[in-house]
């Protein structure tokens, strides 16, 4: 699952590095999650539905 904006990019790239820690997501977690992914075309942020 990518990631939908530049903002949960740069959060799941924290986590990875073990910058953050977020309760049920390993850093492993957040490296699959962002991997063979570029933000550049991704928005700021996604506003909610």
């Amino acid at each position: 699952m990518p990631a939908k904006s530049k903002a949960q990019f740069r959060l799941m790239q924290a986590i990875a590095h073990k910058e953050v820690k977020v309760k049920g997501l390993s850093p492993e977690k957040a490296k699959e999650y962002i991997s063979g992914q570029s933000p550049r075309k991704l928005p700021e942020r996604v506003k909610k539905k």
